[in-house]
């Protein structure tokens, strides 16, 4: 049998909150495509947010979006994306609906297409996690996960080879009366706002956050949450971080960063001055791809600081996951923000730190299967 449809944990855990739900494919049978989003968007958002003790009497709010169908912060993203791209003429149900990912979004993209009835198309690098591969083509189809061996562009590549499947296939999908488009969470300009309300959550459970400390990536989170955050008290301050590997804009401009945490975190290793692999897929992932979302942070000044971490260092000291159930322990670039609010929490006081628990320790390694029945 292949392994990729034999069952996970990720899925079984999915399968049970579907049907707790009532998202099941059955649940959803008639429903017309305004009952249809509304009932999906009706899960969104509202996470679990965790206080956690820090030295000096300040706290970690840890907002946990593993909580959410998918399990991870793209729950937030996709459904209301794709609502919008439909509501502007681009798709219709049944249509081909492309997107590029390093892991985490492929699987919240390709869980919402289906679940709207779109045939979701996802180009990923073949070097991220098993479990991120399989959990994707699980919730799109093989076919339908195109899998990029290219070590020189990584990110670039994925993007190449998905606007060159939109251009040949665009005459095709047409004469079948359907189609074709990219979602491209990572550029399209509504984006970061669904990353707002994480902002406005932790307002309400705690007040005003003095800082938030974001994986960079494509810059969607540091971007949208940092906006909102800043609108309602500016002198919040905004750090983003990324693997020492590849540290692509800490780098760029290195003589702007180290205002309010110490430069480097970590000594196990130089921060590279090229991409190369690490162990936090997802951030510090743009090789030689520029994200508008990070430029936009940087020069709006919404990003205060850029921390490059040594997350091999760090994940082999931290213990955060021993306080957890095996089922909910955290994956790498969770526990790797948690440990730089406790680091700058050394040297301040009564401060209140925000960060997010991206995904479970599942989307890392090996995938992780259920006992056979």
């Amino acid at each position: 049998m292949n392994e990729a449809i034999l069952e996970t944990k990720f899925s079984e855990r999915l399968k049970e909150r579907e049907e707790t739900m009532c998202l099941r494919d059955c649940d959803l049978v008639g429903l017309n495509r305004a009952e249809l989003y509304r009932r999906l968007k009706a899960v969104i958002g509202n996470s679990p947010i965790h206080q956690i003790d820090l030295p000096n009497g300040n706290i970690l709010l840890q907002v946990n979006e593993t909580r959410g169908l998918s399990e991870s912060h793209y729950d937030r993203v996709f459904i209301p994306l794709l609502e919008s791209l439909e509501e502007d003429g681009k798709i219709e149900r049944d249509s081909d609906v492309l997107e590029t990912s390093s892991g985490n979004a492929g699987i919240s993209f390709a869980w919402a297409a289906r679940k709207l009835r779109f045939n979701p198309y996802v180009f990923m690098p073949d070097y991220v996690p098993e479990p991120r591969i399989i959990e994707t083509q699980r919730m799109a189809g093989h076919e339908q996960v195109v899998l990029i061996d290219d070590k020189k562009k990584f990110l670039k590549a994925c993007s190449d080879a998905m606007v060159k499947h939109l251009r040949g296939n665009r005459d095709r999908v047409g004469a079948e009366g359907r189609k074709i488009w990219m979602a491209n969470h990572s550029q399209n300009n509504i984006v970061p706002g669904f990353f707002a309300p994480i902002a406005q959550e932790a307002r309400r459970f705690a007040g005003a956050i003095d800082y938030f400390i974001g994986g960079i990536g494509n810059g969607s989170t540091v971007l949208g949450i940092g906006e909102d955050l800043k609108r309602h008290s500016p002198d919040t301050k905004v750090i983003g971080f990324e693997p020492h590997r590849a540290a692509t804009y800490f780098q760029r401009e290195r003589v702007r960063w180290g205002n309010f945490t110490v430069p480097i975190l970590g000594e196990g290793e130089a921060v590279h001055t090229e991409w190369s692999f690490h162990d936090l897929p997802g951030i510090g992932g743009s090789g030689n791809i520029n994200m508008p979302f990070i430029e936009r942070a940087i020069q709006d000044r919404i990003m205060d600081d850029i921390v490059p971490v040594d997350e091999k260092s760090i994940l082999s000291t931290v213990r955060y996951n021993e306080e957890l159930k095996p089922e909910e322990r955290l994956g790498n670039s969770s526990l790797v923000a948690r440990a730089i609010a406790e680091k700058m929490a050394l040297d301040v006081r009564d401060k209140t730190f925000l960060t997010l628990a991206y995904d479970r320790t599942d989307r890392y390694g090996k995938p992780q299967y259920t006992p056979s029945k």
